[in-house]
């Protein structure tokens, strides 16, 4: 009699996790239908919406001049020294104008801007040697150098635009294929 209960108790074992399986299933959204989710800039600013990103780094081993007073023609020394400069953007400030109609979404990016400048103060080292000059001053003149050459270097603008661009398609891509959306840069 034994053998009989196990045989029978098993197979209604089997039985019962199989409609538990299929309850669970049919409670989740795999059985029903969705409804389609409207495509709004606001859903594709929360999807980026990260703050403050930095999307390329300079590194500097620059020259900076430390003047005598406010006097540009006279200077006093030299400091050598290593910079890292980040470039980026504040994320908050990323819009998207949607056409619903062409079915493209067209990110509007803000400028890129320097969004760090770390000057390594155990990178100084002065010209002449023997100059006596106030770490302070010294990171100052440094900051300015490093933030001044990185102002001007296309590159890294350049880059920080390219990699921005990756990262916003990245986040924003499987929000809009889902929906048949292609994004639209302004060129």
């Amino acid at each position: 009699m034994k053998e009989l209960n196990i045989k029978i108790t098993i197979p209604a074992l089997l039985i019962l996790a199989l409609i538990v399986i299929f309850l669970i299933f049919k409670k989740t959204s795999f059985f029903q239908k969705s409804e389609p989710e409207i495509l709004t800039s606001a859903t594709l600013e929360d999807a980026v919406n990260i703050s403050s990103l930095s999307t390329a780094q300079f590194t500097y081993n620059g020259i900076a001049e430390i003047y005598d007073n406010d006097d540009k023609n006279s200077v006093k020394c030299y400091v050598r020294y290593h910079a890292k400069v980040k470039a980026g953007i504040d994320m908050e400030d990323v819009v998207f104008h949607i056409d619903n109609e062409k079915k493209t979404v067209q990110p509007i990016l803000p400028k890129i801007d320097v969004t760090s400048n770390t000057v390594d103060e155990n990178s100084l080292s002065y010209i002449p040697d023997n100059t006596k000059i106030d770490l302070k001053e010294a990171l100052t003149a440094c900051q300015k150098d490093a933030l001044s050459e990185a102002e001007r270097s296309p590159q890294l603008i350049q880059s920080a635009q390219e990699n921005l661009r990756s990262i916003i398609e990245a986040l924003i891509l499987p929000i809009i294929s889902s929906q048949a959306y292609t994004i639209q840069w302004d060129e």
